[in-house]
């Protein structure tokens, strides 16, 4: 029996191979489609420097590898600043539309590991909104001044997310943080 499975198995693994290919490594979906080749050209700047065989060669093999890796992280920085902020302005049109879903979904993306803080609302004496987060923190929400047409007002809800990500999400809306009290309240 097991030399039968490992002749079924040989047949299968060989056959997925010639059929399918390797295993290719997926660019993240923020990614541009110009800097997997400025990757690329990094490696082999990096593998110019480990086949040099000349002193003179290695500085200059690896002044340009310096140089390619700056364009490198700095087109991927670049990527990234310019995802977050259609992520952003979507969550915030989903804000003003009242897609609440596609806004929890939106902001979640955006938080990435930290994901969201539970919080709880509460009324002081005085009537304002005091907000005590799992972390043991406290918060006092002020009462948002009033809008017109021509000037909203936007709320930010800091607690929610990173501390390096928070100026890219001052485009939730009073209504997601209402949802979001709302919601606190009514899982306790």
């Amino acid at each position: 029996m097991e030399h039968n499975w490992k002749g079924i198995k040989k047949a299968l693994s060989s056959t997925c191979q010639e059929v399918l290919g390797r295993m290719k490594h997926h660019r993240k979906e923020w990614i541009s489609i110009k800097t997997p080749d400025k990757i690329q050209e990094r490696k082999n700047k990096k593998t110019a420097i480990d086949n040099s065989r000349t002193r003179a060669e290695k500085v200059k093999a690896q002044a340009e590898y310096i140089e390619a890796n700056k364009r490198v992280k700095r087109s991927i920085r670049a990527n990234k600043q310019k995802h977050v902020e259609e992520t952003a302005t979507t969550a915030h049109k989903a804000g003003r539309e009242e897609n609440i879903k596609q806004l929890y979904d939106k902001t979640k993306k955006l938080t990435g590991k930290y994901g969201l803080i539970a919080v709880a609302g509460n009324e002081d004496v005085n009537g304002a909104l005091i907000w005590r987060c799992s972390d043991g923190t406290q918060m006092q929400v002020l009462q948002p001044p009033e809008t017109t047409a021509d000037n909203p007002i936007l709320d930010v809800c800091p607690i929610f997310f990173s501390s390096t990500q928070s100026h890219y999400l001052t485009l939730l809306t009073d209504r997601m943080l209402h949802f979001y009290m709302w919601r606190t309240q009514n899982s306790y």
